[in-house]
């Protein structure tokens, strides 16, 4: 073979390697672009619907639980409305399944979701006064099951689908380099410039997830009712700013502290004024499995003497083995509609 066949089949050669490498590389950027777009399209509106119907079946489940504390057909009509909010995200989060098994999961949490709503309109159809303890039961018992199946399966698919997507685009990533680095210094710079364009969707996709974690965070801490999440070695870990209101406190850091400084602080007792010690408190309730559902309590400052009537629910919080984590408390003061049974009285 001469030395000119030779140079035209390296040159042939290097043409074929050119192509191979440029058809690789825009392939490779067809994949990213659709992955970022996937993770654009699916994953954040599915996330998103998972977060809504959480928070409406929360609103849901308090608004209950008011009605059946204060018997104000208001407070019923709002969390009917509630119920109405968690029907569409869960027809939404079923129309957003992208795969067979997303579209059982949005069954079995459409039906969960049914089983907890009719326990609830079970629960007001009763004498708000007088609930039957069953009612009651069964009403934690759907809530328990629905909110551990929102959390143990539908964030996780949320978390998941967003973190393969991200996984796979930054293997894709890996590849391109690789093919760029190995054919020619033209698939470098693609793959360079490919790097960039995922970064960017990437980055614009955690900015909405923050975005939205800032939302909802946005929303707990305007949560009329106090909200309180304590370890198991009794600290106060979290809370909103109606919580550390309502005991006089300028903000949450103020508040958080341990159960043993709050036995110090306050005196719980019951509506006969028969001090309540701390181990039955509705913290240390739920902190050891127990859920507590509308405990109504009067509380007292030792130093400033100052006094309130509050409601307590809570429940204790699992991971995804079953074990507890945390503890849940829910406090709704009493105090105003207490002073009025009383002036009516």
């Amino acid at each position: 073979m001469t030395t000119t066949k030779r140079l035209w089949l390296g040159f042939g050669l290097l043409l074929v390697l050119l192509t191979v490498s440029v058809g690789s590389i825009v392939a490779l950027l067809i994949i990213i672009r659709q992955q970022v777009h996937e993770m654009a399209t699916v994953s954040r509106p599915r996330s998103a619907a998972a977060r809504e119907i959480e928070i409406n079946v929360l609103e849901f489940a308090v608004g209950v639980h008011h009605y059946l504390d204060a018997g104000d057909s208001a407070i019923w009509l709002r969390a009917q409305e509630d119920a109405g909010d968690v029907d569409r995200a869960v027809t939404e989060y079923g129309r957003l399944a992208a795969t067979a098994s997303h579209g059982e999961m949005a069954a079995r949490l459409a039906t969960r979701w049914r089983e907890f709503r009719v326990a609830g309109h079970a629960l007001v159809e009763r004498d708000h006064r007088r609930p039957d303890a069953a009612a009651l039961a069964r009403f934690a018992d759907r809530r328990l099951e629905l909110e551990q199946f929102l959390d143990d399966v539908v964030q996780a698919d949320a978390v998941a689908a967003f973190e393969a997507d991200r996984e796979t685009a930054e293997q894709t990533i890996s590849a391109s380099i690789g093919v760029g680095v190995v054919l020619l210094i033209l698939g470098l710079v693609v793959a360079l410039g490919t790097s960039w364009r995922v970064t960017q969707g990437i980055a614009r996709v955690e900015a909405a997830v923050w975005s939205e974690r800032n939302r909802l965070q946005s929303i707990f801490q305007t949560m009329p009712d106090g909200v309180a999440l304590f370890d198991l070695a009794g600290n106060l870990v979290e809370l909103n700013q109606a919580l550390a209101t309502i005991n006089g406190y300028a903000s949450p850091e103020e508040m958080k502290q341990n159960l043993s400084h709050f036995a110090a602080t306050y005196e719980l007792s019951d509506f006969n004024g028969t001090p309540v010690p701390v181990e039955q408190w509705p913290v240390s309730l739920v902190l050891r499995g127990e859920t507590v559902h509308s405990l109504e309590l009067r509380a007292r400052r030792r130093d400033t003497g100052q006094k309130w009537s509050f409601s307590f629910s809570g429940v204790p919080v699992k991971n995804e083995l079953g074990q507890q984590v945390q503890a849940l408390v829910v406090t709704h003061d009493t105090t105003a509609r207490m002073r009025m049974e009383l002036q009516l009285r």
